[in-house]
């Protein structure tokens, strides 16, 4: 099968569940015989047109698409920009392939394949394919369950601009097309502070409905790697018999028994994953504060800050955590990934916002190592509450404390969580359900 996988960012970076994703869903259908070719789309401050570079890696054609940062139809998302979608069709009118999968620029796929007659399948890698602030978290930091809509988002959207809460009464009481004009006024002007990005909001959940009244109108296949999203992507008007949930599979790690517990041996604590706000790093530290002053356990903390933004955020946790036993491990390499899941008896994923699957918790599993989750979509369809982990609820320190000290006070508990890991689903299988229906879509 000649298949394309349309990938968001730099195909050649490491950054991110999704683009790592990306990276084993190209070598596994490789390996299982398929013509392989990548559409990568990237966007430029710099750019003034769009640029097409062909690469390869390891075999497989890498189109690297390079666009610019300007819009130039103010009344379409910048992923509808007719430069975006004809550089699209440019490049899958070359390659035609069979199937086109879409990793990122989904919207943008299913009208380009819906133009050039190609069955094109996206899959949902986070909140942002929905919601308008990407985390599918609402401003009280609760994971949000409605809709969205101008009224529903508005206030949210807005809460998390600078002077955001200041205008929301102003903006709420404009007429919402008066307020999208405002926001394209100001687009083409210098940008105001406090003023461009409030009057902007509007603008951008409209674009956001544009969006996803496409994929309410789509005939194509949509993926959600978990119950819970498929659930949000019909909320939103994704046909039921159009959305598939395919979990994600991983190649498990060698699976390797805890070590003994020893008098004095500390109960070693685990984080993998980015450092930024919405995996609930500060809940993580906050419940490590209700602990009794001589618990006995540390925890290692592996992942990196990124962008601005979260590198202010880990400064301010590297401040709160001085006083407690956090060991900070930075990032690590795929080939010591293994070597850093052994280091620790128990893992701890403590995301507040809709976490779409969550891949470091399977590895952990793999790995033989039990997690401590929380309820936050996800970690539900695969983590056995008391079997090979422990489900907790969301933004709630002290439910996550009273799970962490029971495991401190009895590590034998962990051990019993970690003998009773259930296998994992694996990369293969995952490939296998994609190939099923890549051919269903061909039918």
């Amino acid at each position: 099968m000649k298949l394309c996988i349309i990938a968001s960012g730099d195909y050649f970076s490491s950054y991110g569940g999704g683009q790592i994703y990306v990276k084993n869903l190209v070598s596994g259908m490789q390996q299982r015989g398929h013509n392989l070719s990548v559409v990568s789309i990237q966007v430029s401050q710099t750019s003034t047109t769009p640029v097409t570079e062909q690469l390869e890696d390891n075999g497989v054609l890498v189109y690297q698409v390079v666009l610019p940062s300007q819009s130039t139809d103010l009344n379409l998302p910048y992923e509808l920009q007719p430069f975006v979608l004809e550089t699209l069709n440019q490049v899958l009118s070359e390659i035609m392939p069979d199937v086109v999968h879409g990793n990122g620029w989904k919207y943008a796929s299913v009208l380009v394949c819906g133009d050039l007659n190609i069955p094109c399948m996206i899959t949902t890698h986070h909140g942002g394919f929905i919601c308008p602030n990407g985390t599918l978290l609402n401003r009280h930091d609760v994971i949000c369950n409605v809709p969205t809509s101008m009224s529903n988002c508005l206030q949210c959207a807005l809460h998390s601009m600078p002077g955001g809460d200041f205008w929301f009464p102003v903006i709420k009481r404009l007429p919402y097309s008066f307020s999208q004009k405002i926001g394209k006024s100001l687009k083409s002007i210098r940008n105001v502070p406090y003023v461009s990005p409030a009057f902007q909001v509007p603008l951008s959940i409209s674009y956001k409905l544009k969006l996803i009244d496409i994929l309410s109108k789509s005939s194509n296949y949509v993926i959600a790697p978990s119950n819970t999203i498929a659930g949000v992507l019909m909320n939103n008007g994704a046909s039921k018999d159009k959305v598939i949930v395919i979990p994600h599979g991983i190649t498990p790690l060698e699976k390797s028994p805890l070590e003994s517990f020893k008098p004095k041996r500390p109960l070693r604590l685990g984080y993998v994953g980015r450092i930024s706000y919405v995996k609930g790093l500060h809940i993580l530290i906050e419940a490590l504060k209700f602990l009794p002053k001589n618990a006995n356990y540390e925890l290692n903390v592996f992942g990196n800050a990124a962008t601005k933004d979260e590198k202010r955020y880990e400064q301010i946790l590297k401040e709160k955590s001085k006083s407690l036993p956090v060991i900070w491990h930075g990032k690590v390499n795929n080939d010591k990934i293994q070597e850093a899941y052994h280091s620790f008896d128990i893992m701890v994923h403590p995301a507040i916002y809709l976490e779409v699957f969550g891949l470091t918790l399977l590895e952990s599993l793999s790995s033989g190592r039990p997690v401590i989750a929380t309820k936050c979509g996800g970690p539900e369809d695969f983590v056995q509450d008391a079997i090979d982990g422990i489900l907790v609820e969301p933004n709630n320190a002290e439910s996550l404390s009273k799970a962490l000290k029971r495991c401190i006070d009895n590590p034998k508990y962990v051990q019993v969580l970690s003998s009773t890991i259930r296998p994992i689903n694996t990369l293969e299988n995952h490939l296998v359900s994609l190939e099923n229906l890549y051919k269903k879509s061909q039918d």
